[in-house]
Order: C-alpha cells, then structure tokens, then sequence
C-alpha cells in the first residue's frame, strides 16, 4: 500500500489494483499514478493498493482459494463488503 498526502486538506482517493491473478496492468497504473503524484499541489489524499486480493493473485486465481476460504467468492462481485461476512466479503469491507 502506498499512500500520498497533500499539503492541502481534501477528499480521500483510493486505487485499487490487481483484485485477480493477471491484473498486473491495475498494478502498474496504481504505481504511475502514485510516482507522478505533487503532494505540493495535491489537496487531500491517495491511497493504492497495488495488490487488492493477495489470495487470488498469489495463487494464480481469481477466486479465494478452496484452501483457504470455502466460499469460491470474487472479490469484484463482493464490493462494499461485509466485516462480519465470508472471508472475501471481509477483505472488501476492510479495503
């Protein structure tokens, strides 16, 4: 996770990359986005996550894995989440 913060108060921004195995170009904007970022003349805050779902991505899939969760969820079906939910539902809420 990287996070920018502007000289000025503003509002909050999040990127988020990479919630599947093969999104890698998610994760190369996220960082362009982030190296070329003016916190002198950036108002507010931006918040990447290059990596949304590192249970999907560090295991070449685009669900949790049987492994490790029983719920076959993909988190871009999931969105906002629930922090009292399944294990997807859960990492959702918290991003």
């Amino acid at each position: 996770m990287r996070v920018s913060i502007g000289k000025e108060e503003g509002p909050r921004r999040a990127i988020l990359g990479a919630q599947h195995d093969n999104e890698y170009a998610g994760m190369e904007i996220a960082n362009r986005v982030m190296n070329s970022l003016d916190t002198e003349s950036l108002s507010g805050s931006v918040i990447a996550v290059t990596v949304s779902n590192p249970l999907a991505f560090n295991t070449a899939g685009w669900e949790t894995p049987p492994e490790i969760g029983y719920e076959n969820l993909k988190m871009n079906r999931v969105w906002l989440g629930n922090p009292k939910g399944l294990l997807m539902e859960r990492i959702a809420a918290a991003l």
